[in-house]
C-alpha cells in the first residue's frame, strides 16, 4: 500500500499469518507469506522509530503467539506419529507371535 510503513506491513502479514495457522489446515500459502514477512520485517528493521516500540511490541506478541500454535500442532502431530508406531509394533508383535 503507498505510504504505509514498512513495521505496518509487517504487521499486516503477521496478523495474516496468524490467522491462517489458527484456522488450522493444510497452511497453503504459508511458505510465501513467511518470506514475504521476512522481507518486511528487514525493512522494518532499517525504518525503525523511537515511535515505534508498541508496534514492535505487537509484532513480538504476534509471533510468540503463532509460535505457540505451531509448538501445539508439533506437539500434537509428534503424539500421533508415536501412536502409530507403537500401533506398528504391536500388530508386528502379534503376527510374530501367531
Amino acid at each position: 500500500m503507498p505510504g504505509e510503513r514498512a513495521i505496518e506491513r509487517a504487521l499486516e502479514l503477521a496478523r495474516e499469518r496468524l490467522r491462517l495457522l489458527e484456522a488450522g489446515g493444510e497452511f497453503e500459502g504459508l511458505e510465501a507469506l513467511d518470506a514475504e514477512l521476512a522481507a518486511a520485517c528487514t525493512a522494518a528493521g532499517a525504518d525503525l522509530r523511537a515511535s515505534d516500540a508498541r508496534l514492535v511490541d505487537e509484532l513480538l506478541a504476534i509471533h510468540a503467539a503463532a509460535g505457540r500454535l505451531i509448538d501445539e500442532e508439533l506437539k500434537t502431530l509428534g503424539g500421533r506419529i508415536r501412536r502409530l508406531r507403537d500401533g506398528q509394533a504391536g500388530s508386528a508383535a502379534y503376527r510374530a507371535g501367531a
